[in-house]
């Protein structure tokens, strides 16, 4: 489980660290489980990390294809990893399924074709994604993003509707990154499928196909809803109207890193890039594609086809991605008021800041300070809109926990620079 620290203000990351995964049980007949109890220490340990860092926000890349299910008793089952190929996949009824409507295809690790036999006594239980499964344990809702939701093939994935399997109870889906819950402080959104968020990362975009080899290897780009179905999954992604077509499970660092499959795995790029999509390259990412791509690449380049190697990890850039994403923000000016409960008031309303006008307002320097504490208590922004940018005035704002300044009446570059040089501390 790899976790990242990172300040979106100054773009740097803080700290990054992995934590090992618990043991898995590995049964015969193809079962392969972790430990539900273990897992939930794990998200613990990790997400105060994020606490005692005082981070705002938190966004989840989560494994896609494994379940948990917790039964009419109320008992949480092991977690069944996407490493699990116990479904049987002969029943004629679920070949008539058109899982390629639902985002993924028919497989023996697909959680609705696990649980397909046991269909009959399901009512009552409810399912849980990897990712739907920590939203749980950090702010008691069941809800994850149509990136991982998708994988576990009980919904459409355009209308998002579910499948339920005789009262099966599913996770809340829902098609955009947005905020379910807090932990401790910390605002938590949707998880999102590892490959999509991966792909995000690796700026592979519409021009380019991405050969991820992680455990297992992944060759995918995107394309339209439009396109036709093939040999390839059609998974939704954060756009709507594209969709990540992707022929997965292809010879992935298991062998690899033990020397073996090169051979195998250069057959199965060459397979995808005749069946998907014409692009102008391959770009490889993913933790086995270092081991690999000098073979590749001499070997691609052969056959005509340019590519090219991710130095970053790209699951970590696809969520920096996400997190820089810009949004439209709400707020209002405060110039009468001196009531100083009021950023409470615009919290509770869903403001994202206010500003406090030290220009035209009429507040003393109590009423200032104690707005600004009031509004870091609350967790709003407090920008204070100055007369001028006197340094006695600025440093009283920073030091009562001002979040920015706002200066009118600029004439030039040099205003700017002494607002940002009374304003900020050392070292930034």
């Amino acid at each position: 489980m790899k976790y990242l620290i990172y300040d979106t203000e100054r773009k740097c990351e803080l700290r990054s660290d992995k934590v090992p995964f618990p043991e898995p049980n590995v049964q015969s007949g193809g079962r392969f489980t972790v430990s539900e109890a273990e897992i939930r220490k794990l998200v613990e340990q990790v997400f105060s990390i994020g606490v005692q860092y005082k981070c705002q926000r938190s966004y989840i890349s989560v494994q896609m294809h494994g379940h948990l299910l917790r039964g009419a008793d109320g008992m949480m089952s092991d977690y069944i990893s996407w490493r699990d190929s116990s479904g049987d996949t002969d029943d004629r009824l679920l070949r008539e399924i058109g899982f390629d409507r639902r985002g993924t295809s028919l497989k023996k690790n697909l959680p609705y074709v696990k649980l397909w036999k046991d269909r009959e006594v399901l009512s009552g239980a409810e399912l849980y994604t990897l990712g739907s499964y920590i939203t749980f344990l950090l702010t008691g809702k069941n809800i994850t993003h149509v990136t991982d939701g998708c994988a576990s093939g009980f919904y459409d994935a355009e209308t998002l509707e579910g499948d339920g399997l005789g009262g099966l109870k599913l996770p809340i889906l829902k098609d955009e990154i947005s905020a379910v819950g807090d932990f401790r402080g910390m605002e938590l959104y949707t998880p999102m499928g590892d490959h999509q968020i991966s792909y995000l990362g690796s700026g592979a975009g519409e021009s380019a196909y991405l050969v991820n080899i992680g455990t297992a290897t992944q060759v995918s780009c995107l394309a339209g809803r439009g396109y036709p179905t093939g040999a390839y999954e059609m998974r939704p992604y954060f756009r709507k109207g594209l969709r990540l077509l992707t022929m997965s499970g292809l010879t992935g660092g298991d062998r690899l890193f033990q020397g073996d499959g090169k051979s195998e795995l250069l057959d199965e790029i060459m397979d995808a890039v005749r069946m998907l999509p014409e692009k102008s390259e391959v770009v490889f990412g993913g933790g086995g594609s270092r081991q690999v791509y000098t073979y590749m690449h001499e070997e691609l380049e052969r056959r005509g086809i340019s590519s090219r190697l991710l130095e970053t990890n790209i699951g970590m850039e696809g969520l920096k991605m996400i997190a820089d994403d810009k949004k439209i923000e709400a707020g209002t000016m405060l110039s009468e008021i001196g009531f100083t409960n009021f950023p409470i008031i615009l919290k509770n309303t869903g403001m994202d800041f206010f500003i406090i006008d030290c220009e035209h307002g009429a507040f003393d320097f109590t009423v200032l300070s104690s707005l600004i504490v009031k509004a870091k208590l609350a967790g709003i922004r407090a920008i204070i809109r100055l007369g001028d940018n006197r340094r006695e005035l600025i440093t009283k704002f920073a030091d009562a926990g001002a979040t920015g300044f706002l200066l009118p009446m600029t004439n030039c570059v040099g205003d700017i620079k002494e607002v940002v040089k009374y304003a900020k501390y050392s070292p930034v």
